[in-house]
C-alpha cells in the first residue's frame, strides 16, 4: 500500500519560489504578474490588444503589440503600452529588455504606471538577488500604488530588507503594508511578519505513519546541514480535519527560515508556526 499523499504539498526551488511568488501575488493594479487575470486600462484599440495578448500569456505577441502601439502614440497612452511592453518582456525573463521599458516610466506622472513599473523592476532586481536595489524600488512602488497593490509591494519591500538583516527598516514597511491591506489573507500574512513564528514544513500527512516515513527518510540531511531536528506536529487542515506535519526549527522571521531551508537538499516550504 503507498503512503498518503500529503494535503498540503511542499514547494520545490526555494530561490526560484520566492520569484514565483512574487511574481503570482503581487497584483499591483495594471497586471503585473504573468498569471495574473487583471485586465489593465486600455488606451486604445492596439493596447487593448497588446493587453488581451498578455493576459493570454502570448508574451511574445503581446510584447511585439505593445511596441508597434509604443511607436505610434504619445502621452499617458504610450506609458501604458510601454508598461505592456516591459512587463511582457519581465515574463519572457528578457530583463534587460524590460529594464529598458519600465525604468522611464518611475517618474511617470501617472502614480499607477510609475508604481507598478517601479514593483516590476523591484521583482527583476530581487530575482537578480539584489535586495538593496529590490527594498527600494519596492518600496517606491508602495508609496505610489493603493490598497492592497501598495500592501503587497510594501511587503516584499519588507522582505527584500528581512534577506539584508535590516529588521527595523523591514518592520515599518510591514506595518505600512498592514495600514493599507484591504484583504484579510493578506493582512493576515503581514501580521505573521511582525509577530508571527515561522518553521521549515517537510510535509503535512493525514497519517502519523506517512509523516514518521517522512521524517525517517529526511532528518539525517537537516542534521548534516547543521539545522535542528524534524519532529512530528500535530495541527490540522482548514476543515479542521487533523494533519501530522513534519517540520524543524522556530525563527523569528519567515526570511530567516527560508534561508536556514535553503541550506538542506530537501524539498521544503516556511509555515507559520501557529498553523
Amino acid at each position: 500500500m503507498t503512503d498518503p499523499q500529503p494535503r498540503h504539498v511542499p514547494a520545490a526551488g526555494r530561490q526560484n519560489a520566492a520569484r514565483l511568488l512574487l511574481a503570482a501575488t503581487l497584483l499591483l493594479g495594471i497586471c503585473l504578474a504573468p498569471a495574473c487575470g487583471t485586465r489593465p486600462p486600455a488606451a486604445s484599440d492596439a493596447s487593448s490588444r497588446a493587453t488581451d495578448l498578455y493576459i493570454a500569456k502570448r508574451y511574445t505577441e503581446a510584447l511585439a503589440a505593445a511596441e508597434r502601439e509604443a511607436a505610434t502614440s504619445s502621452g499617458i497612452e504610450r506609458e501604458r503600452a510601454a508598461l505592456i511592453a516591459g512587463q511582457s518582456a519581465f515574463a519572457l525573463k528578457r530583463e534587460p529588455e524590460a529594464d529598458r521599458w519600465l525604468s522611464p516610466l518611475r517618474t511617470s506622472t501617472n502614480d499607477e504606471i510609475a508604481g507598478n513599473a517601479s514593483a516590476t523592476l523591484g521583482l527583476i532586481a530581487a530575482d537578480q538577488k539584489r535586495d538593496g536595489t529590490a527594498a527600494a524600488l519596492l518600496g517606491e512602488a508602495s508609496r505610489k500604488l493603493k490598497g492592497d497593490d501598495a500592501a503587497r509591494a510594501g511587503l516584499f519591500a519588507g522582505d527584500a530588507f528581512e534577506r539584508l538583516g535590516n529588521r527595523p527598516q523591514a518592520v515599518g514597511l510591514y506595518q505600512k503594508a498592514l495600514t493599507d491591506a484591504r484583504d484579510a489573507a493578506l493582512k493576515q500574512t503581514i501580521q505573521e511578519r511582525l509577530t508571527g513564528r515561522f518553521t521549515i514544513q517537510i510535509g503535512a500527512f493525514s497519517t502519523r505513519a506517512a509523516a514518521e516515513r517522512a521524517l525517517g527518510q529526511n532528518a539525517r540531511a537537516f542534521t548534516r546541514a547543521g539545522l535542528p531536528t524534524p519532529a512530528i506536529v500535530q495541527t490540522t487542515d482548514a476543515a479542521g480535519r487533523p494533519l501530522f506535519a513534519v517540520r524543524a526549527g522556530d525563527y523569528p522571521s519567515a526570511i530567516a527560515a527560508q534561508v536556514a531551508a535553503a541550506k538542506v537538499s530537501v524539498r521544503t516550504t516556511v509555515v507559520s508556526s501557529k498553523r
